[in-house]
């Protein structure tokens, strides 16, 4: 994270713990502000390609979460944050179930805060590869349990060969 965006998420985050309002020139709360900046920030800079760091996105998620404000600038958030996962997503580089399935929470609520969002395709994206990403992801389990179970299975034939009469020890 920048200095500059650290130093406004500790700011904002003083702000709002000491419940310091904005001028009377402002129709927004405090934390609709930083909500629906840092949520519009990190749309333009998906929508222009560019990087945006996912923890400013969950820091103000986290910080506005009991703050007053429309539902649509909450549901900014969540889209913004649930489209960051999905950025760089290829078949060579998928994003771990985990974050998938936070993806997945996130779009959902970004939809039924307000339903105009425009998340529903990303929504059904996110589940697709949720849904291929924990078959792959248990596959690869199974996998290594299969491995480790022959590799004890050989281990203790080995063994037990070993210390039969007229079987030579090596």
């Amino acid at each position: 994270m920048s200095d500059h965006v650290d130093a406004a998420l500790w700011f904002a985050d003083y702000v709002l713990r000491h419940g310091l309002g904005m001028p009377d020139r402002f129709r927004r709360t405090t934390g609709c502000l930083i909500a629906e900046e840092i949520a519009e920030a990190a749309l333009s800079a998906q929508t222009g390609n560019k990087e945006f760091d996912g923890s400013v996105i969950a820091r103000a998620i986290a910080l506005t979460a009991e703050q007053d404000m429309p539902d649509e600038v909450r549901a900014k958030l969540h889209l913004a944050s649930g489209r960051n996962v999905l950025r760089n997503v290829t078949d060579e580089n998928p994003p771990s179930a985990e974050a998938l399935a936070l993806c997945v929470a996130d779009r959902k609520r970004a939809i039924e805060l307000h339903g105009a969002c425009g998340g529903k395709k990303d929504l059904e994206r996110a589940e697709r590869l949720l849904k291929k990403q924990t078959a792959a992801e248990a596959s690869a389990a199974d996998k290594s349990d299969t491995s480790k179970d022959e590799g004890s299975a050989q281990q203790g034939s080995a063994e037990s060969t070993a210390g039969e009469p007229g079987q030579a020890s090596g």
